[in-house]
């Protein structure tokens, strides 16, 4: 029973990681492993033995939901992608008034709003700088080669946002321009680029999670709303231009449904 519960367990995280609008840490700390795998990612020689021990099955699970996920959305991304981001859109804003009550403790201070405010202002801003500059992240990415940094880098972002609750890495993979062509790459499981990508996860793990670990136990409250505020700002990247959207109310619709499920969850 602990190991089926342990892969189950991984295949929600896996697929979180990507999923637009879900956050593997996130969904880490809601299952009850995000310690564990914070301690595993800071120092994998030494905790590798007593976190199998503790989650059996995790590991696996959590690459098979990633190319499962990867394949069903290659899939349905192609003629669907603006109603996928919408509802996954919704979904991410439904979480984040549980985000906030975490975070708000009984000593918050005007320094923790600060902090939301700048953060979530500088992704706004970076989000209509790009809007307004006209040009297609998708446009420059050059993922279509081989060997491309776009893999390390897309592979970084998976990593990070898969260590800090409330990031959903997908989200800046789609205002990247990557986002396609990592789901295909792994639907396809393309060795190359997903040794690429894996080296670019495995990389930007290790370093924040030292990172990480350091900025929540000094800073608990300013870190927490710094990651509030670009998960707040994150939906601006990615959510469409409502006056160029042909179907508005069925994105509308979804974006909703999306927003009351994980207000549900969430409770």
């Amino acid at each position: 029973m602990k190991r089926a519960l342990s892969f189950l367990k991984g295949v929600l995280i896996g697929a979180g990681a990507i999923l637009p609008g879900l956050s593997g840490a996130s969904l880490a700390v809601a299952l009850g492993v995000y310690e564990d795998l914070t301690i595993l990612v800071g120092h994998p020689i030494t905790g590798i033995r007593a976190f199998v021990k503790r989650n059996p099955l995790l590991l696996v699970g959590s690459a098979i939901g990633f190319v499962a996920m990867s394949r069903i959305l290659s899939t349905l991304f192609s003629g669907y992608m603006t109603e996928i981001l919408c509802f996954f859109a919704g979904f991410i804003a439904g979480t984040i008034p549980g985000l906030w009550r975490r975070a708000r403790t009984p000593g918050t201070r005007r320094r923790e709003y600060a902090a939301f405010g700048v953060s979530c202002g500088l992704t706004v801003a970076l989000a209509f700088w790009t809007r307004s500059a006209g040009t297609p992240a998708s446009a420059v990415t050059g993922t279509e080669r081989l060997l491309s940094p776009a893999w390390a880098l897309s592979g970084a972002v998976v990593g990070a946002g898969s260590l800090l609750p409330g990031i959903s890495a997908s989200f800046f993979l789609v205002y990247l321009g990557w986002y396609d062509d990592l789901i295909s790459a792994v639907s396809r499981v393309s060795v190359p680029a997903l040794a690429q990508v894996g080296a670019g996860a495995a990389l930007a793990l290790f370093f924040l999670s030292r990172i990480a670990s350091w900025l929540y136990r000094k800073f608990f409250g300013i870190t927490s709303f710094a990651v509030i505020g670009v998960t707040v700002g994150s939906l601006a990247l990615v959510i469409p231009d409502p006056f160029r959207t042909p179907r508005l109310p069925l994105c509308a619709a979804l974006f909703a449904l999306g927003f009351a499920i994980s207000l549900a969850t969430e409770r």
